[in-house]
């Protein structure tokens, strides 16, 4: 495992806790503190731009990703069985993250205008008059390299679109990128240049905004139910149809509540604003300060449910198979809404 300083300080408290209690608060923290704020702020950037400014792809999905799939790396660090290199900047880390799941929504919807982002993601960062950089609060920016400073203004996307309607689309792409850049003489969003080179070249995707992300998970959530918690879109939906369940399918589900590699769920739910701890223990029917002790400790065993409700252990396995077969229905029944 590598040495506490390795990693970013703000990891240290996460990476000394000894009890699953003081794991969990560290975690919380973190997840609350530190990778929900960056993961919003960098998918802020996208929602005004190109494609996100015109179809309804929720950044806030993107941002749900995040913070599950930070949540497995920071549990995985915590329980000394990461795999992956220190995290000398989280905030650095997250913002990757963020970047990279807001571009696989993209590319589900829209796989043209992604393949021809990376198109031109290539040319900025090969063509040695051009530069690519993050150039934090305001994204990611390019331009001719002695053109990208960080106090330099940036180009209006009408002097894009100017630049791009006196060149050929038939020339290279290198070509007109590299000629953009010149015409504006000043550091241009990338993905405002992208967006004008979409149009420019004739680059659509028909399905874009007819579909959504996780159209085809409803179409396998019969398999596991626990999966749509990936897609922000399904949280509400999926949570109503929870609490209307018989209160033992509730618990032989929610305390057992995992993904696919059997990780806990359950303490996600409260990070991405569905139901507080609480609102978990009412909807359980638990009392609440049992509930908050036994948190931590959470997802328990079939055992463990059989013997806290009282039943066999094929009793608890049936309810629980129950419920996500009754839930596979009702989320399936409601495609049609997305």
């Amino acid at each position: 495992m590598p040495s506490v300083t390795a990693h970013d300080p703000v990891l240290a408290p996460l990476l000394a806790a000894r009890t699953p209690h003081e794991t969990a608060g560290a975690l919380e923290r973190l997840l609350v503190e530190h990778v929900q704020p960056v993961a919003v702020s960098v998918s802020r950037l996208y929602r005004s731009r190109g494609l996100w400014a015109r179809a309804p792809l929720d950044t806030d999905d993107a941002v749900s990703t995040v913070l599950m799939r930070m949540t497995v790396a920071l549990r995985d660090m915590a329980g000394g069985t990461a795999t992956s290199a220190p995290i000398a900047s989280l905030a650095d880390y997250v913002a990757v993250a963020t970047h990279n799941a807001c571009h696989a929504l993209l590319r589900a919807h829209a796989p043209a205008r992604a393949r021809l982002r990376s198109r031109i993601r290539y040319v900025c960062t090969h063509d040695p008059q051009l530069v690519l950089r993050d150039d934090r609060p305001r994204g990611l920016l390019t331009g001719l390299a002695a053109c990208v400073r960080p106090d330099a203004l940036l180009a209006d996307r009408t002097d894009i679109d100017a630049a791009l309607n006196r060149i050929d689309p038939r020339r290279p792409l290198h070509e007109q990128v590299r000629a953009v850049a010149a015409a504006c003489g000043r550091p241009v969003h990338f993905d405002d240049l992208v967006d004008a080179l979409a149009r420019h070249l004739g680059v659509d995707d028909a399905t874009v905004g007819t579909d959504h992300p996780a159209s085809a998970t409803l179409r396998d959530v019969g398999a596991s139910v626990e999966v749509t918690l990936a897609d922000r879109a399904f949280l509400a939906f999926v949570w109503k149809e929870i609490v209307a369940l018989p209160v033992n399918q509730r618990r032989a589900l929610l305390f057992n509540l995992r993904d696919d590699q059997h990780r806990g769920m359950i303490g996600l739910l409260p990070i991405v604003g569905l139901a507080s701890r609480d609102e978990i223990a009412d909807v359980l029917e638990w009392p609440r300060d049992d509930f908050a002790g036994l948190w931590p400790l959470l997802p328990r065993d079939d055992e463990w449910i059989a013997d806290a409700l009282h039943l066999t252990r094929r009793q608890v396995i049936n309810l629980r198979k129950c419920a996500r077969e009754r839930l596979g229905r009702r989320v399936a029944a409601a495609a049609g809404r997305w």
